[in-house]
């Protein structure tokens, strides 16, 4: 699903953010930024959880 999502903005997030927010095209990549990031520290939580048990 997280896969999913990041794709997602590849496609929608630019229209969305240049057509109906107004956000210039050049500052696409915070955004991008934001969804990758968030993407790997997810990653790196659940690969920590699954190694080192839930609970």
């Amino acid at each position: 699903m997280l896969h999913f999502a990041q794709m997602a903005t590849w496609v929608m997030v630019p229209v969305l953010l240049e057509q109906v927010v107004g956000f210039e095209r050049d500052r696409h990549w915070y955004p991008y930024l934001i969804t990758m990031g968030a993407g790997l520290q997810l990653d790196g939580a659940v690969h920590l959880v699954a190694k080192h048990g839930g609970g």
